[in-house]
């Protein structure tokens, strides 16, 4: 506790967590064995987690689903039902074991089982050389589970004051094929990242640009409806400014 109130006093917007062992006690959830981190390690970070004094809490949940004794889909409900401060409850997904002892197919699962899973806020990989070198894995992620652009959830318990709405405008131009868009942040806050999101027939398309970006060009047939959205440190998003192209 008095790390993350460190942490708050000098960045109040620096996320502040910890990636314990995935096992809080044996026999939490009743089918659960293995190591007891409680009592070798003196991590008690179930009570880390309920008490919230993480703004992330990323559980190593390095075991298959079907594992009984072990199971991921298991262990992560019942992580989720220790969330009782609503924290970003991230699972860490062993993604190196798609280098030989799993099917790329199990973290796949894995990702859409935490999707579902009421309380879980996204997941993490271990490690980056997994995904790099295992095209299997990288290619079907890329194509289904990542192919839009996902922001970090916000988090409200250090801040939820949200941003302005911005100022949209669109450049002139004599193009059918090529628009250029202008904003503008009305907030005294510092800018994250713009949210900028396009819609061509019932088709959105989704982009995330850098907070100093103050333009940009699309190219190819005008869209339907282009909006931009402010996004601060803390996830928390303003109104949508938003214009109609009559084509």
């Amino acid at each position: 506790m008095r790390v993350s109130q460190a942490v708050r006093s000098l960045k109040p917007w620096v996320k502040f967590g910890v990636s314990p062992f995935g096992i809080w006690r044996p026999g939490n959830p009743s089918q659960i064995q293995g190591y007891d981190a409680f009592a070798k390690l003196y991590a008690d970070s179930r009570k880390w987690l309920a008490s919230g004094w993480v703004d992330y809490f990323a559980p190593q949940l390095y075991w298959a689903i079907d594992d009984t004794e072990h199971s991921y889909s298991a262990l992560l409900k019942w992580w989720a039902q220790q969330n009782s401060k609503s924290r970003l409850l991230v699972p860490g997904l062993d993604s190196t074991k798609t280098r030989g002892k799993w099917n790329p197919n199990e973290i796949v699962r894995q990702i859409s089982f935490a999707r579902k899973q009421h309380g879980a806020a996204g997941h993490i990989h271990w490690n980056m050389k997994s995904l790099m070198n295992n095209s299997t894995l990288a290619d079907v992620l890329q194509s289904e589970l990542y192919a839009q652009p996902a922001l970090m959830p916000a988090t409200p318990w250090l801040d939820n004051t949200r941003p302005s709405r911005p100022r949209l405008t669109l450049q002139n131009t004599n193009s059918i094929s090529t628009a250029t868009f202008i904003w503008h942040s009305t907030s005294p806050d510092r800018i994250f990242v713009w949210l900028l999101q396009t819609r061509s027939g019932a088709k959105w398309i989704t982009e995330v640009l850098p907070g100093k970006t103050c333009c940009h060009t699309l190219q190819g047939p005008n869209p339907d409806v282009v909006a931009v959205t402010a996004i601060d440190r803390n996830g928390n998003a303003s109104l949508p400014a938003s214009l109609e192209l009559r084509r």
